[in-house]
């Protein structure tokens, strides 16, 4: 019988300005202390688990979190701009304030 694949998808962890800021879309904030954290957290949950390729978004937020949930491992983490969060458009949500629509 063929091995049915598993795909694991993980969102980054918590970032710089995330408290109330719940969307920020391609700007680059790095991980707060809690968001490492959680990123050691999901190390720690899937330590069993077996992973043949892992992908992340090449925002470093993203790289970190990846980095950090396969630390101690031998595969290399596969950067790609297509997992990007959405862009709300030129103007990103960032720390000059938020960004209205409609």
């Amino acid at each position: 019988m063929k091995h049915k694949p598993i795909i694991y998808l993980l969102r980054h962890g918590e970032i710089e300005l995330g408290g109330e800021l719940r969307f920020v879309g391609q700007v680059d904030l790095p991980l707060t202390g809690l968001g490492i954290r959680q990123a050691e957290w999901w190390r720690e949950k899937l330590a069993s688990k077996d992973f043949g390729q892992v992908y992340c978004s090449d925002l470093s937020r993203c790289r970190h979190t990846a980095e950090l949930v396969m630390e101690g491992r031998d595969i290399s983490i596969q950067p790609t701009p297509q997992f990007r969060e959405i862009t709300p458009g030129p103007e990103p949500v960032a720390p000059g304030g938020y960004q209205t629509w409609g």
